[in-house]
């Protein structure tokens, strides 16, 4: 067992006491040197706590930073594709060595005589382990109080700081981007719709666009995924394009306020339902233009708003709900 002044070493490193100083030698101990002394348990039934615990711990910060829980039941921000991503970015191989060596922790690891001489204190899979077995003996430690141990382990990962880094960094794919861009409050253009077809040379054709816009985007490749990706990524690019011109076919929509986006978080901070837009009518006219209905239900009320598009007549009808509701 390590001896107080290594106990409090590491214990300051980490940022908690252990009650059970045996636990937290345990978490240091590898199997080669519980070999060679059998009275002292090595570390990896801790580990397979620990590799739990981390992704929990990750798990319930994601839920408080980036979800809302209300009537309906649990929205988020952020995809579930870039979420995982996300989280296989924290508590993969590559980071949780690195947090490691950053603390220096793998310092006092416990190996055979054999393994200190192979240079094996460096491999980043022996250095996660060891941060799976730290995360796991505070989960003992705590008598499996997963508040205390997650407080104690975001700390011992650097949470908050490396989440704010990588964040940054995810791309899940074209697709993705192109959904995330449809839905955000300032471009909303409908959900893309994919229409594929086999062709005779075996490629495969994608055809995508949104319900909201005449801009749509092609593709061919040997596979669909990869068709798809393309398509995805050109059709993206023309509509960061078109945002950007003062004559962009969307530009009437931007002349109209975000009720949309401002109705949601009036929803969201009281805990209520989301508002339900329902397309009404599409009517066609002489100049073969089109005036579009939609309606707004919140909050026990339906009101209606009309435009010349989906999405501007989706921004009015919210706009009238918030008259309705005295927010205007």
């Amino acid at each position: 067992m390590f001896d107080q002044n290594t106990c409090k070493a590491i214990e300051k490193i980490i940022g908690y006491t252990f009650r059970n100083k045996g636990l937290l030698t345990q978490a240091f101990t590898r199997a080669s040197y519980h070999n060679e002394h059998p009275s002292q348990p090595d570390n990896e039934v801790l580990e397979l706590l620990g590799d739990s615990v981390l992704a929990l711990t990750v798990l319930s910060y994601f839920k408080k930073r980036y979800t809302r829980i209300g009537q309906n039941g649990m929205t988020t921000s952020w995809s579930e594709g870039k979420l995982s991503a996300l989280k296989s970015s924290v508590v993969g191989k590559k980071y949780l060595s690195y947090r490691m060596k950053q603390l220096g922790l793998q310092k006092y690891l416990l190996m055979s005589r054999g393994d200190l001489g192979t240079g094996i204190i460096r491999e980043d899979s022996v250095l996660e382990d060891l941060m799976e077995s730290i995360a796991g003996a505070i989960y003992v430690d705590t008598g499996m109080d997963f508040l205390a141990t997650s407080e104690a382990v975001q700390q011992l990962m650097n949470l908050a700081e490396i989440i704010d880094e990588k964040q940054e960094m995810i791309h899940i794919s074209y697709r993705n981007d192109l959904q995330e861009w449809s839905q955000d409050k300032a471009h909303y253009y409908g959900m893309p719709v994919y229409e594929e077809e086999a062709l005779p040379n075996g490629n495969f054709f994608v055809r995508v666009h949104l319900p909201n816009s005449d801009l749509s985007a092609t593709a061919e490749d040997r596979s669909t995924k990869k068709a798809c990706e393309a398509a995805a990524r050109a059709l993206l690019h023309k509509l960061k394009s078109a945002d950007n011109q003062a004559d962009s076919i969307h530009a009437p929509i931007q002349r109209y306020p975000n009720y949309i986006g401002r109705l949601q978080e009036h929803a969201q901070a009281r805990h209520l339902p989301l508002p339900v837009y329902v397309d009404v009518k599409d009517e066609p006219l002489p100049d073969h233009t089109h005036r579009f209905t939609v309606s707004c239900t919140y909050a026990g009320k339906t009101v209606y708003g009309v435009g010349s598009a989906k999405a501007i007549a989706k921004r009015l009808s919210a706009g009238e709900m918030m008259k309705a509701l005295n927010l205007l």
